[in-house]
């Protein structure tokens, strides 16, 4: 049985809604000072993921793209990285995808897997490489092959962490709980 999205007046969110949708993009902002393991200048593994797929899983697409370019913009001020705009339509577009799969859904093997392969796929691999060619000017037989076996490598990495992470029984309760 499908829950009911709750809203006070007029479409509004509740003050409980922002509180959670600021302490999940607190959490996502948290994650980006987690080091990665990074492979070379272009090719990093992090945990930026966990936090998106958890807004994807409880606010669905559209408030998890509001969180995944909120987050973006802000992490790109605190670590004084390089602003492309291209990044902050890749992570907004990975929070609609999350959400689109996460989101009022069981969160099994049958909806992880392909929110993210997809996200690998189109975001992580295609787009995310355009980005860097744009920017950098690196040629792609520079930083392709790397890109492609960092992905093959984090699509059963995150998959599996995301399923654990979902299975653990206070996360789980949680997300029944205050999921939209």
């Amino acid at each position: 049985m499908e829950k009911e999205v709750r809203y006070t007046h007029q479409g509004r969110l509740s003050t409980l809604q922002i509180t959670l949708l600021g302490i999940i993009l607190g959490l996502r902002i948290a994650l980006s000072f987690v080091p990665g393991l990074n492979f070379g200048n272009l090719v990093q593994i992090g945990f930026g993921f966990i936090g998106a797929a958890l807004s994807g899983a409880l606010f669905g697409p559209w408030y998890s793209l509001i969180v995944a370019i909120a987050n973006d913009l802000i992490t790109a001020m605190l670590h004084g990285d390089n602003f492309f705009l291209g990044f902050t339509l890749s992570a907004a577009l990975g929070g609609i995808i999350y959400g689109y799969f996460l989101w009022r859904k069981p969160l099994d093997w049958k909806q992880i897997i392909p929110a993210v392969l997809l996200i690998t796929l189109v975001i992580n691999i295609g787009l995310n490489s355009i980005w860097i060619k744009v920017m950098y000017g690196k040629a792609w037989a520079a930083f392709m092959p790397m890109r492609i076996v960092k992905n093959l490598i984090s699509l059963p990495l995150n998959s599996i962490i995301l399923y654990l992470i979902f299975n653990i029984p206070v996360v789980k309760k949680f997300i029944e709980r205050y999921r939209f």
